[in-house]
Order: C-alpha cells, then sequence, then structure tokens
C-alpha cells in the first residue's frame, strides 16, 4: 500500500466533495440574491445531482479505456471553481451553468480516483477504499460549515475564496501524480492480467446463470428512493430552520454537518 498517495487520494475526495456538500448550504443565500421560488432553487439542487451521479458512468468508461490520471486534478479544481463562483454571478441561468460545470468535476473525479485508490492499495484494497470513502463523508459533511463560514464572514459576494483548497489539492495532485505513474501503471497491468486469468477460467467452468433481473430492479428501487429521501431532505433543511423555524443559516449548516457525515 502506498500510504502517501492513498493519503492524497482521499484528500482529493474530501476536498471534491467538499463543495458538493456546500450546495444545500448555499441554498438560502442564492434564492435571496436571485429572488427565487422554491422550485427554482430545487432546480439547483435537481441540476447538481444529474451533472455529479448520472453522468459518472460515462466518466467511468473513459477511466476503464486508458489511464487518466489527469481527471482527478481537473475534477477537483473545475468542481471548486465552480461551485464557488456560482453565488457571485449576476443572474440565475448562469448560476445553472456553473453548479452545472462544477458538478461535472465532481463527476470526473470519482471514477479514476476509485480506480486509482484500488491500484494503491495492494494488497489492501478494503482498507484503502475504506479510507478513500472517509475522506468524501467528511468532505460532504464539512461542506456546509465551510462555504457558511465564509459567506457569513465576507459575504455572499466573496463565496469565491472558498475555491482556494480545492486549487491548492488539484496542484497538489498535478505535482503527485506522475512519478507515481509507473506505479498505477503496474497496478493497471496486473490487473489486466487477473482479468485475463479470470476470462481463461470462465472459459473452462459452466455458464453463469442468468442475473436476477426482478430482484436486482427491487434493489435498484430501493436504493434510489433512498436516495430521493435523503437528497430532498438535506436540501431544504437550511431552507427549513430559516423560513420556518427563524434560525440563522449557521444552525442549517450544523445540522447537515451532522446529517453529512453519515454513511452514504
Amino acid at each position: 500500500m502506498n500510504s502517501r498517495l492513498l493519503t492524497l487520494l482521499a484528500v482529493g475526495h474530501l476536498t471534491t466533495d467538499i463543495y458538493q456538500g456546500a450546495v444545500p448550504a448555499l441554498l438560502p443565500f442564492l434564492k435571496d440574491a436571485y429572488r427565487l421560488s422554491y422550485t427554482q432553487t430545487a432546480t439547483i439542487v435537481l441540476v447538481m445531482q444529474v451533472a455529479s451521479s448520472i453522468v459518472q458512468p460515462l466518466f467511468g468508461y473513459f477511466a476503464d479505456r486508458a489511464h487518466r490520471t489527469w481527471l482527478m486534478p481537473a475534477g477537483v479544481g473545475i468542481a471548486a471553481l465552480g461551485i464557488t463562483l456560482m453565488a457571485v454571478v449576476p443572474s440565475y441561468a448562469l448560476c445553472l451553468l456553473l453548479v452545472t460545470i462544477g458538478s461535472l468535476g465532481v463527476a470526473a473525479f470519482h471514477p479514476q480516483a476509485y480506480k486509482s485508490t484500488h491500484l494503491v492499495s495492494g494488497d489492501r484494497p478494503a482498507t484503502g477504499m475504506a479510507i478513500f470513502a472517509v475522506g468524501g463523508n467528511a468532505g460532504h459533511a464539512i461542506g456546509p460549515v465551510f462555504i457558511t463560514s465564509i459567506i457569513l464572514a465576507f459575504g455572499l459576494q466573496s463565496a469565491y475564496l472558498g475555491m482556494l483548497p480545492g486549487l491548492l489539492v488539484a496542484a497538489a495532485l498535478l505535482w503527485a501524480l506522475p512519478p507515481n505513474r509507473r506505479l498505477l501503471l503496474h497496478g493497471s497491468a496486473a490487473s489486466a492480467g487477473t482479468r485475463s486469468q479470470q476470462t481463461a477460467d470462465a472459459a473452462s467452468t459452466p455458464a453463469r446463470p442468468p442475473i436476477p433481473w426482478g430482484p436486482l430492479t427491487l434493489l435498484l428501487t430501493i436504493v434510489a428512493v433512498r436516495s430521493w429521501g435523503q437528497v430532498a431532505l438535506t436540501s431544504y433543511i437550511p431552507l427549513f430552520y430559516r423560513d420556518y423555524l427563524g434560525e440563522p443559516p449557521f444552525v442549517g449548516s450544523i445540522v447537515l454537518l451532522v446529517n453529512g457525515g453519515s454513511p452514504r
């Protein structure tokens, strides 16, 4: 296990998910700045989820076809720029554009980072993946407090200051990944050899039973409904605490901090 590189990947995961986790905390400020309805506010979350989650298989396909380590620093940097600048643009349309761009950065980072984490974890892949996952959970938890603190201290127009950690981590990834390219390529070759051996073994074994589409569809439906409920709840927590309970914005971000650190 390459502990240093694994730690950097986990920090990259933490930083990327800080920006994704910051979006719900931004909603009350954006709603006031652009005079949005609740439907328009929810559209921001919809765009974020589509761009950051649903398109991830496409980036996963690209990551499987070739070793594209540049997706990781690019993903962190784009997420930092897009999410923080969405709070300082002059129109709602530009806000939607920037949240789309930032969320595509989130989507670009994850598949290649998961692949790289597996390769650098050596003979301890479960431990490596657990460390990487903790980074993401911590990022989701920290994100709301991080962006709310900046806005309350310096104002909404200064939200761009929040991009600095993301740009620093992106620079660190750009600096650290090339020297480790041989390790990652070696891991890729080993993985390819393992797959070839598995293919050879499969040719000499009986055919596998068909995929149980019924139970699989039920499982996917349960996961989708669970995620639907969680996203809806976390997206409206800051607005609920401010608009209906009369609490200051920081209270909503603290609630998101507690919720965001739970396993996803």
